[in-house]
């Protein structure tokens, strides 16, 4: 009979046999071990029967057999209870390259082992970060050599159970190479230990490592390896410069720089000949070499000894390089030296070219009328003096005359006194220039001195350009005088200032220019618009060449009633054509009006009548500004100006009305005199240009013969027939 379910490895299995006859009784019997077949284990036998005692894990088979009858039965046998604890890996050596992989296992006490969780640590703590867990195990990667141990700790049924592993660490391969002496610099009479060292990846130092050396040097490559090897690693160098070291063990390289200076001085010499020429005022380069005592020739600095005023000297660029600037001509020993050798070089300076100039005055201070004597000396870099040509050197100054004399001295004539006056001297684009306080001579200065003839030279020019000026002034008014006396050779009355005027233009609506600037007749309207009364919104005369002297004579045959009525018949606007001609306008008063009537408007010239809308947008176009400007251009004054402007708004204001107002007869009765600016002429009835019309002077009746003013404010006689029809008189 099989046993249920499974069975430790470290208990024993009964093992149970029924008999069964054919009756169907079942009776247990008692086989000797010798009928029992096991794979695995052992039997034995008991009172209470036979037994098996498994041994390892796993599913095994038990067979019996009575006489021609054989059975078999599975049991599955498992591990016991654990007996000890083991850490199970490769081995407890290793390399500090190498990772080792831990497993904790349990074993029974019939050898099953398996594998079981726990608690890993490491004994030394500095070896901690080394080992870690991981599944079914942990891992131990070892960086320093030494001995480290690895504990583990498992709990089960029976308890808590540890186990140790002993791991022994020893340095892995080589890695690295180390040298001492990188970028130094030592000298040739000196030895130097590279101290060595080698490490493996963990940096663990390692021993017994052979290198092989190579130098190169100058582009040349050579093997020490048996003389560093032979001393260690200590190395006596003897060319100067720099060498490269590259030593190489297991395939791993390393390599240094390291420069050799040159030993101590032994000899030092000029590389420079003797009798070297050098030329006052030019650079030139002295080279110093040294030889040590294993041959290295090299440029080395030196202490220098030199005459005074030989030679000037700074260090070069390298050691052993200077640059010399010769000074004073002649021949120099330059001596230096360094450490406990020594030596020498001969050397002859020459003059150069031209530095610098000095002047030499012989006196401080003078006045004019003096004479100086100025020293003129050309000089080189060293102020060796240069024999020049004086013809070649210039002198110049601003206070006097100057001369050669002799030699490089000049003679100078003071005759213009000041402060800081200048003397220069120029040779080869080398200048110089020094400055010299004269004081004024009061019995040579006056009417000698250049500022004085300057200013007497200043005034004269300035009197003749204002003569000139004046002169110019007169000719120009002489040519404008005679121009307007051509102009107006007509006019027999004088005019009257330019504001009265300017109120008869406006109610005339017929802008005029001053008396100086008098239009021609035949021109259109060209100045700005007028103020004019509400009857006087259409004017003829000024567009068709009319004289005030035709518009009034029209005005009259205009009148429905008797020129002498006071009672005025007004009209309505009419359209009136225009004369055919413009010459028929022209002609004089006296012909136009002999033929006219009060019932024949024909014969008197008729123009269109203009619409309010028309005046609207002539005024409009001339604005202050405009009319400033343009006024201004005729040569008005500020006064006329603004009395026109002020005369202009207000009688515009009432004008702008869109419908057209009837017209207003001529009236024979004087009318009242309007009020005009104070330059008025005094004593005089009210001008004529106030109103537009002829206005009879004093003494006569308007309306009758007499004498009347025009609208320019020039006296005419006039003959006034009873019809009312006007003629000029003698």
């Amino acid at each position: 009979m099989s046993p249920n379910g499974s069975v430790p490895a470290d208990q024993p299995v009964p093992l149970q046999l029924l008999w069964i006859d054919v009756q169907g009784n079942h009776v247990p019997v008692r086989i000797p071990l010798s009928n029992w077949t096991a794979e695995d284990g052992n039997f034995r036998m008991t009172s209470t029967g036979v037994e098996w005692l498994p041994r390892r894990v796993g599913n095994w088979t038990i067979g019996v057999h009575v006489e021609d009858y054989w059975v078999n039965i599975s049991i599955d046998v498992v591990h016991g209870n654990a007996s000890r604890l083991l850490i199970v890996s490769d081995g407890d050596t290793m390399s500090a390259d190498d990772v080792l992989d831990l497993l904790l296992q349990a074993e029974d006490v019939r050898g099953n082992r398996w594998t079981v969780g726990g608690n890993w640590s490491m004994m030394e703590p500095e070896a901690a970060s080394w080992l870690s867990e991981v599944e079914n195990g942990a891992r131990f990667d070892a960086a320093m050599a030494g001995a480290w141990t690895v504990s583990a700790e498992h709990v089960g049924v029976e308890g808590i159970v540890t186990a140790f592993l002993f791991i022994e660490v020893f340095p892995g391969a080589l890695a690295r190479i180390e040298l001492q002496g990188h970028g130094e610099r030592i000298s040739a009479d000196e030895s130097f230990d590279f101290q060595q060292r080698f490490y493996d990846t963990d940096g663990n130092l390692l021993t017994g490592v052979m290198l092989n050396w190579t130098f190169t040097h100058a582009g040349h490559s050579y093997d020490r390896t048996n003389d560093l090897r032979s001393s260690g690693g200590v190395w006596y160098p003897q060319l100067a410069g720099h060498h490269d070291v590259l030593v190489e063990a297991g395939g791993v390289f390393y390599q240094i720089g390291i420069d050799v200076d040159p030993g101590m001085p032994h000899t030092i010499r000029s590389l420079q000949p003797d009798g070297f020429v050098i030329i006052s005022g030019e650079l030139v380069e002295l080279v110093i070499n040294a030889t040590d005592l294993d041959g290295n020739d090299f440029g080395n600095d030196v202490q220098w000894m030199l005459p005074r005023d030989s030679i000037e000297l700074e260090n070069g660029s390298r050691s052993g390089h200077y640059l010399a600037r010769g000074l004073v001509a002649g021949e120099h020993t330059l001596a230096f030296t360094t450490g406990f050798a020594n030596g020498e070089l001969r050397i002859i300076v020459k003059p150069g070219d031209p530095h610098h100039i000095e002047i030499e005055l012989s006196r401080d201070s003078a006045q004019t009328g003096d004479v100086l004597d100025v020293e003129v000396r050309v000089l080189d870099y060293g102020g060796n003096l240069l024999s020049v040509d004086p013809e070649q050197v210039e002198v110049t100054t601003s206070t006097g005359q100057i001369a050669h004399d002799t030699g490089t001295h000049w003679r100078l004539l003071l005759d213009n006194p000041g402060v800081r006056q200048r003397i220069s001297a120029n040779y080869s684009g080398v200048e110089k220039e020094v400055f010299l306080d004269v004081d004024a001579d009061p019995l040579f200065a006056f009417g000698a001195s250049g500022v004085a003839t300057t200013l007497w030279g200043a005034v004269a020019g300035a009197i003749l350009l204002f003569l000139l000026l004046v002169g110019l002034m007169r000719s120009r008014a002489r040519r404008e005088t005679a121009s307007l006396e051509l102009l107006y050779e007509e006019d027999v009355e004088p005019k009257e200032s330019a504001p009265v005027a300017t109120l008869a233009a406006l109610h005339t609506r017929q802008f005029r220019r001053p008396a100086h600037s008098k239009p021609v007749r035949d021109a259109p309207l060209t100045g700005p618009p007028m103020a004019a009364t509400p009857a006087a919104t259409f004017q003829p005369h000024p567009q068709h060449g009319w004289n005030p002297y035709q518009y009034a004579a029209w005005m009259q045959a205009q009148q429905p009633q008797p020129a002498q009525s006071l009672a005025p018949a007004p009209a309505a606007p009419q359209r009136i054509e225009p004369p055919p001609q413009e010459s028929t306008a022209q002609q004089a008063p006296a012909t136009q009006t002999a033929g006219m009537s009060l019932d024949s408007s024909a014969a008197v010239p008729a123009v269109e009548v203009a619409t309010e809308a028309a005046a609207g947008t002539e005024d409009e176009a001339w604005t202050d500004e405009r009319i400033r400007q343009w006024c201004a251009a005729q040569g008005w004054d500020e006064a006329q100006i603004s009395a026109y402007l002020v005369q202009l708004h207000a009688t515009t204001a009432g004008s702008v009305a869109h419908e057209p107002e009837a017209e207003v007869p001529v009236s024979e009765k004087e009318e009242e005199p309007a009020a005009v600016p104070a330059e008025a002429v005094p004593d005089r009835p009210a001008d004529v240009r106030e109103s537009g019309v002829m206005k009879a002077m004093d003494g006569t009746e308007q309306g009758s013969t007499g004498w009347y003013l025009d609208a320019e404010g020039r006296p005419s006689y006039w003959n006034v027939d009873a019809a009312g029809n006007w003629e000029r008189g003698e």
